[in-house]
């Protein structure tokens, strides 16, 4: 499930957004979240100054942006889109 915030004109403004904006906000979440599930960002750019500095740190939120071409087999991956925002 996708809140209508998180779609984006192109792939590029995808990316885009994931890094500069959704990362940010996570990787606060995740070093201020006491679970037990979660990993605790220490020392990240977007976690120290709140922006992406396109790090390659063990500690980067945004290490997997994957883009799927195709479904294999057709049908097994779903995205429903709800009409409003939902989450960062």
């Amino acid at each position: 499930m996708v809140g209508m915030n998180k779609v984006c004109k192109t792939a590029e403004d995808a990316v885009i957004r994931a890094r500069t904006y959704a990362a940010p906000i996570n990787v606060y979440r995740c070093s201020c979240s006491s679970s037990p599930f979660l990993h605790s960002p220490q020392k990240t750019p977007c976690l120290i100054n709140g922006a992406c500095g396109d790090c390659k740190t063990d500690d980067c939120i945004c290490s997997y942006i994957v883009q799927t071409r195709m479904c294999k087999p057709a049908g097994r991956i779903k995205v429903i889109l709800v009409g409003e925002s939902l989450g960062f």
